[in-house]
């Protein structure tokens, strides 16, 4: 009986290891990629999941975006709209952003980047960081598009081309 309920722990055991595995859908990366992939890739959002006393007062990458890791799927309005933008996902240590990274998987995204080890890591390398509130920016490719479409509807609706509210 005992050896059976231990096989049977053991089987479950690798088969949860093994679904959370195949499940995951972002990969790790090092500072050092992290770093390679900023420098070369304008369109990458930088995702920084810490407290706003961490984002202040410890530094952060400059760049990054400050959504908590509790708040990310509370927040996705704040998010890329195309969900296959790079996104790199960091935290102090690498494991916050590991929940957020699979929260951003959970809600579409495609090319999703959990640095290891964090701010820590990053800052430890020597790459730039900065401190204070200042809020990080992230491009969107769609906007141009947005707004030329939200003209033509204001210029319709203002020539009498289109009646708000009527379908």
């Amino acid at each position: 009986m005992g050896r059976t309920l231990v096989l049977f722990l053991l089987s479950l055991t690798l088969l949860l290891c093994a679904e959370q595995v195949a499940g995951e859908g972002y990969r790790d990366i090092t500072a050092e990629e992290a770093h390679e992939m900023l420098a070369g890739n304008p369109s990458v959002f930088l995702l920084d999941v810490r407290m706003t006393g961490e984002y202040e007062v410890d530094g952060h990458i400059p760049g990054a975006y400050l959504i908590p890791h509790t708040e990310v799927k509370s927040r996705s309005g704040e998010l890329p709209v195309d969900r296959d933008v790079p996104v790199i996902v960091y935290c102090k240590s690498g494991y916050r952003s590991v929940l957020a990274s699979q929260d951003l998987v959970d809600l579409g995204y495609t090319d999703v980047r959990n640095m290891v080890g964090g701010f820590s890591s990053w800052a430890g390398m020597g790459y730039p960081t900065l401190y204070g509130p200042e809020p990080g920016t992230f491009p969107i490719p769609e906007l141009p598009m947005m707004l030329g479409a939200i003209s033509l509807l204001i210029r319709a609706i203002l020539h009498g081309r289109l009646q708000p509210g009527v379908a």
